[in-house]
């Protein structure tokens, strides 16, 4: 479950949720974009994959679905074991970089405010099992050009794992030496003849390789999928 707290680095949960995720033997990252406030699928992807992921990652254009999340976590104590130990988020091209989000600490003690204020990057970093990924929208990239701009930011940061969104085009590439790029595609307004889609990896520590599979979704049904 997650601590629902913005750390300086921008992500979400405990600072201890953060360090032990960088030292995990082996993790599962849900990969999520463009769910442009269609919260009933971004919380159904939650409620299925949620409870058995380390860690969650969205790539912008819908930030008020994650809020949503965050608010029906401190009511609801089923849902809100469905949120992992650590999110990041970024800022897409239809959202701001601050937002209000309800302050759990409220719930505690009225006299403090409803709503805390958070910031909301257009890029950021997190490790999982030894694996640096670096994540980020797409729209600052050029990346209807080719990725040859993220692929850079990703290796000067050196990261092995650089994921986008903004295209709603599920899609990887393995770039020598080591970078893997990938974009879940959406799940709310697919392109390309694709299905609703999102990623889910499968990290182990000092392993080059980065297994991940896309799985489609219809209503509360989800099943693998192969981009073609």
């Amino acid at each position: 479950m997650n601590s629902l707290e913005q750390q300086k680095n921008f992500l979400f949960g405990s600072l201890e949720a953060i360090k032990n995720l960088e030292e995990k033997d082996s993790a599962s990252v849900i990969v999520i974009s463009d769910s442009h406030k269609n919260y009933n699928s971004f919380k159904q992807v939650l409620k299925k994959f949620g409870s058995a992921a380390d860690a969650l990652i969205f790539c912008g254009d819908g930030i008020t679905d994650i809020l949503a999340a965050f608010k029906d976590a401190l009511t609801d104590e089923y849902f809100g074991a469905a949120i992992p130990p650590v999110v990041g988020v970024v800022e897409g091209n239809n959202d701001c970089d601050m937002y209000p989000m309800v302050n759990k600490e409220y719930f505690k003690n009225p006299d403090l405010p409803f709503y805390i204020q958070v910031k909301i990057p257009l890029k950021n970093t997190l490790t999982v099992c030894s694996h640096k990924i670096f994540f980020t929208h797409g729209h600052h990239y050029g990346i209807y050009s080719g990725t040859d701009s993220l692929l850079d930011a990703a290796k000067e940061l050196d990261c092995d794992i650089a994921l986008f969104g903004h295209t709603h085009l599920p899609y990887n590439q393995f770039e020598k030496p080591r970078t893997m790029i990938l974009n879940p595609g959406s799940i709310s307004l697919p392109r390309g003849g694709h299905p609703c889609t999102f990623a889910v990896l499968n990290l182990k520590k000092n392993s080059d390789f980065v297994d991940f599979t896309f799985f489609q979704m219809n209503g509360s049904k989800f099943t693998p999928y192969i981009p073609s």
